[in-house]
């Protein structure tokens, strides 16, 4: 933790019916689990990258989060092959999903053109919403909501700057 790092990214995009096109392929073997108990959510298999892993949930809403989870592994900040690691994962995610799509489209029309096939598409990984991040350490302070969040190109576009100060101790004076 020496170096500026981030770890457990999580972030968030939007596929319009997702859910269903999933529940209905009858080859489900990126499904880990869905909640049929309350919200319906779908669990996706993890995807082990190097040394992160990326559990992907796709809601009821058809909203798609997606968790970096690396708190053993943070990503150093400025290391581009750490950055394009975690930017590798996203990759696989978005690469997976849309497998799921295309598959449902051949299988529920067999003439469809390439170009109708791919009504639905997976958004580029680039676009994503991230909506949390942890810097450096676990801590107790966060911060979060809709003026935090930016999308990973603009996360990749910012330049960081940390520092730190040694603070100078004021001696009490007596009077």
């Amino acid at each position: 933790m020496d170096r500026p790092a981030i770890h457990d990214v999580r972030l968030l995009f939007h596929v319009k019916g997702l859910k269903n096109i999933l529940l209905s392929n009858d080859n489900r073997s990126i499904i880990d689990r869905v909640d049929e108990k309350s919200n319906k959510d779908i669990r996706l298999k993890d995807i082990v990258h190097d040394d992160i892993i990326i559990q992907t949930t796709v809601h009821n809403t058809d909203n798609v989060s997606v968790i970096i989870a690396c708190s053993d592994n943070p990503i150093e900040i400025e290391d581009p092959l750490s950055l394009s690691k975690l930017t590798g994962g996203l990759t696989r995610v978005e690469e997976r999903l849309q497998q799921e799509i295309n598959y449902h489209y051949s299988k529920i029309t067999s003439n469809t053109s390439e170009q109708e096939s791919q009504r639905v598409s997976i958004p580029y990984h680039m676009n994503r919403i991230v909506t949390m991040w942890h810097f450096g350490h676990d801590s107790s302070h966060s911060y979060s909501g809709e003026s935090f969040e930016i999308t990973w190109k603009e996360s990749l576009d910012i330049l960081f700057h940390f520092y730190s100060k040694k603070r100078r101790m004021l001696k009490a004076t007596s009077q």
